[in-house]
């Protein structure tokens, strides 16, 4: 069995991270987390991503594999105060969080624009959506090797209900890059002529998207017109912030997915989305998800009962429902009913932890890849 932590490539991402380069993120997606063909099967595909990190449990009753979706943040914080852990097992967990946000955010890297709500801005003081962790500045330079457009960063887009106020000061809005930037994201169409290749691809400060209901997108709308102070956020977005007003039925994550698709850079070939939202709002659309990168802790040891415990898993930033106790468990038979297919599973272990990277693709991908007289847009309406 492999062990994590001794490859030489995770101990440099881990421990020299100042000396990682493009080459080495591509190696560690190629050979950790994913495999050659299906890091090529990612730059080829068109469509929606979604990752997540899980505890995995046994359901002796339905004989299947269920998966808890960990708080990291929490779990750190718990591991941190603990007085029956011990520094080892904490070293362990960090450096298992370690890599998979580096896979979250390779990603990011290879996505075109990344979708998050309301209620996870409002919990994560910090939260935006650019590169970020381990190997960030090498994720970013692999972006530009590949071509993937905006250069810097994926697109921002927040989903909100509109029933809160949005703070627009928060880095959400300005933080993937400065808003002084003249290379801010590039938003395309085609050159007039009915021709849409890359060459034609002007670049436009216009670094975020908010989809909210009609009411508050006029309200933001006038905000933004009739703002006028130099030094605040609202400023900048006064030009640079797409604001799109949604009736009440249409307000959810896939049709912010499929909008997002269909207006966003129509001159790019290939496009993806990242959907960056807890369970409550991506399980319910799992069947529009068509890759799932799920990053599955187990115990191996079935007496470390406080290795468990420590473990936080979410409560949910995007449920209403404080009485959920189930935290909005995947299981084997789920992922299988949501048309989700295991296509790649690299092992690992990591002290007493099995550590799995699991990579799903839909079924119906396949017929896409397929079904060329097309376009991917009239196939996502029959979804």
């Amino acid at each position: 069995m492999n062990i994590l932590s001794s490859n030489p490539v995770i101990k440099k991402l881990l421990t020299k991270q100042h000396l990682i380069n493009q080459h080495d993120v591509k190696n560690i997606a190629e050979t950790i987390i994913f495999n050659k063909k299906m890091i090529q099967e990612l730059l080829n595909m068109s469509g929606f991503l979604h990752s997540r990190v899980v505890f995995q449990r046994a359901n002796p009753i339905k004989e299947i594999n269920e998966y808890l979706t960990i708080e990291t943040e929490k779990t750190k914080y718990n591991l941190n105060n603990s007085t029956l852990n011990n520094h080892n097992n904490l070293e362990t967990i960090q450096s298992i969080f370690n890599i998979d946000y580096f896979a979250f955010n390779f990603l990011r890297s290879i996505s075109n624009a990344s979708l998050t709500t309301g209620a996870n801005l409002r919990e994560e003081e910090n939260l935006n959506l650019s590169i970020q962790g381990l190997g960030k500045n090498a994720l970013h330079e692999l972006r530009k090797e590949l071509n993937i457009l905006p250069l810097e960063n994926p697109y921002p887009t927040l989903l909100t209900s509109g029933k809160t106020n949005i703070d627009f000061n928060k880095p959400f809005f300005y933080g993937y890059q400065d808003p002084s930037s003249s290379s801010l994201a590039a938003a395309a169409g085609d050159d007039g002529n009915g021709n849409n290749d890359n060459e034609n691809i002007t670049v436009e400060q216009q670094p975020c998207a908010i989809f909210t209901n009609a009411k508050t997108a006029n309200e933001i709308g006038d905000q933004f017109l009739t703002y006028n102070d130099e030094t605040d956020c609202k400023r900048f977005l006064k030009d640079n912030c797409l604001v799109l007003g949604f009736n009440e039925e249409e307000l959810h994550s896939k049709m912010a997915m499929i909008t997002l698709y269909s207006q966003y850079q129509q001159a790019i070939k290939r496009k993806r989305i990242l959907l960056e939202a807890g369970p409550s709002t991506a399980d319910p659309i799992l069947n529009s998800i068509d890759f799932f990168l799920l990053t599955v802790i187990e115990d191996m040891d079935d007496d470390n009962t406080n290795n468990n415990n420590n473990i936080i898993v979410t409560k949910d930033n995007d449920s209403n429902n404080n009485n959920n106790n189930n935290n909005h468990v995947l299981d084997d038979e789920i992922m299988y009913n949501s048309g989700l297919q295991l296509m790649n599973e690299n092992v690992y272990i990591e002290n007493s932890y099995k550590v799995k990277f699991q990579s799903y693709i839909h079924q119906r991908y396949n017929k896409r890849l397929i079904d060329k007289e097309r376009g991917y847009w009239e196939i996502l309406n029959e979804w």
